[in-house]
This record gives C-alpha cells, sequence and structure tokens, in this order.
C-alpha cells in the first residue's frame, strides 16, 4: 500500500493523522517549524536527522513506510511477536505429533500382538 507520492507528503500526512499542527509536529521532532514549512512547500527534502528524529519520536512508525512509501503506515505490534508465535505454534505441532505417534505407535503394537495370539 503506497499511501502517498513522496516522503515530503508522507511527513505531512502523518503529521495530520497524529492532528498536530506544524509547530507542534515541528517541536515533537526537534526541528525548527521553517523547515517543515519548507517541506510543505517542497522546496527542501527531510534530512536524515529529520528521519531519525520521527522514527525515535514516533517508533511505531514503520520507517519503510516513511523512506518509500512502501507497506503500511504503523507497525503492527503483533508483528514483532511473530517469531515466538510461530515458534511456540512449532513446539505445539511438534508435541502433537509426538504424542500422535506415540498413539499410533501403542495402537499398531496392540493389533500385532492381537494378530500374534490368533496365529
Amino acid at each position: 500500500m503506497q499511501s502517498s507520492e513522496d516522503i515530503n507528503d508522507r511527513v505531512l500526512f502523518l503529521m495530520k493523522y497524529l492532528k498536530l499542527s506544524k509547530a507542534a509536529f515541528a517541536e515533537s521532532i526537534g526541528i525548527n517549524p521553517s523547515v517543515l514549512s519548507h517541506i510543505a512547500s517542497k522546496r527542501n527534502k527531510p534530512s536524515i536527522d529529520m528521519v531519525i528524529s520521527i522514527a525515535r519520536i514516533y517508533p511505531k512508525v514503520s520507517g519503510d513506510w516513511l523512506l518509500t512509501g512502501l507497506g503500511i503506515m504503523f507497525k503492527d505490534e503483533s508483528s514483532s511477536n511473530l517469531k515466538s508465535i510461530v515458534n511456540d505454534s512449532i513446539a505445539e505441532l511438534q508435541l502433537l505429533h509426538d504424542v500422535n505417534y506415540q498413539s499410533y505407535t501403542s495402537r499398531l503394537k496392540s493389533i500385532a500382538n492381537r494378530l500374534d495370539s490368533l496365529v
């Protein structure tokens, strides 16, 4: 999903989404409001220091989205736990597999014993 054409637009979109004035947003990321005005008019692009400030002050904002416009604007908190969820699921599946294997093995041995007693 691409929400804006360039980084200037994305910075302004973020500011509006956060419902902050230019002055409040500029203050929050430690820049002069005139810098934000230059970005709004597309006279200048955001500096790397400004992008880093946004990332530090607003850690849920996706860096990929901010820099490229690709992906989602905010990081999904659950994605940070994805690895542990996957690992837990794998462990649970392994346990189920082991229990089922033991159950099937036990059943097969029981059937084999019955067959042996018939012979």
